[in-house]
């Protein structure tokens, strides 16, 4: 339920309200598996893998970004900016 509420917070960072808010974002295959896939893996690792503290903590490292995904060995932190660019940083 955990990743399901964090799509919702997705969708409405970028106010996407139904599938019609998505018709100039279709992408292919490869870039599916980029955008959506590894996506929901980083997002899995911070949700489920990651601890409220380190969640709190890693979000305030680039408190202008939104912390959206972790790797599994929790050495990669993924973030987003409004425009929805991807920065990926060390952890510390």
């Amino acid at each position: 339920m955990k990743l399901y509420q964090n799509d919702i917070v997705w969708c409405d960072r970028f106010n996407l309200k139904s599938v019609c808010d998505l018709k100039e974002r279709i992408v292919s295959g490869d870039d599916y598996k980029k955008l959506w896939d590894d996506r929901c893996d980083v997002g899995y690792n911070l949700i489920i893998n990651s601890s409220e503290q380190e969640k709190f903590l890693w979000s305030q490292l680039h408190a202008d970004l939104f912390l959206f995904g972790v790797s599994e060995d929790k050495k990669k932190l993924f973030y987003e900016n409004s425009a929805g660019d991807v920065f990926v940083f060390e952890a510390e």
